[in-house]
């Protein structure tokens, strides 16, 4: 099955990358995006506020290094390679469960390896689930806005409109040809 094309650009800002730093500015009062490094720096994240951390790699659980510490909470997602053919479907639902299960006055840092594409994605379908409202697209722009070096995989947004598609009080989203069309050419 052939995909259509997004209409809004995917490409990672790389222009930022070393200005921005490891970890984005706060989304809708909650979410944080970062990179590695960053969800390792207990100092960091505690000035944030950051009590739950998403933790989404490549590697497996098993053959991970992970920090952990009494403080945070972790949901950890191993086995995601950042590339067309990886899926982040079957992750969503737990994820937005941690989410939801996470204190209102909480925040939740949502990290890869570099904080551009897994990641970005996660958080992507996160704004999308605390503001049924948005469209794929407002929520893209909600989190490129706080963290301008994204640049998702397509195929994950793809994964993010199917398990959203069905949900009530949605606005449109971009399931309609044109613009998915539109937002794949501005990255092909």
């Amino acid at each position: 099955m052939k995909r259509r094309n997004f209409e809004w650009n995917l490409t990672p800002d790389f222009d930022n990358w070393r200005t921005e730093g490891s970890i984005s500015q706060l989304i809708l009062g909650k979410l944080y995006v970062g990179d590695e490094d960053v969800s390792r720096d207990i100092v960091a994240l505690k000035e944030r506020g950051i009590t739950h951390i998403i933790s989404i790699t490549g590697s497996t659980l098993k053959g991970g290094v992970y920090v952990t510490h009494v403080d945070f909470e972790y949901f950890r997602i191993g086995g995601v390679r950042d590339s067309p053919d990886a899926t982040i479907l079957p992750h969503l639902q737990g994820v937005l469960e941690f989410l939801d299960s996470s204190p209102s006055s909480s925040r939740v840092l949502i990290h890869c390896q570099a904080g551009v594409s897994r990641s970005a994605s996660i958080a992507i379908a996160c704004v999308m689930h605390m503001r049924p409202e948005f469209s794929m697209e407002q929520a893209y722009d909600t989190v490129k806005a706080a963290r301008s070096i994204i640049g998702p995989e397509p195929e994950f947004l793809f994964q993010i409109e199917e398990y959203f598609k069905d949900r009530p009080n949605k606005s449109p989203t971009p399931s309609d040809p044109s613009t998915i069309d539109r937002l794949l050419d501005s990255i092909v």
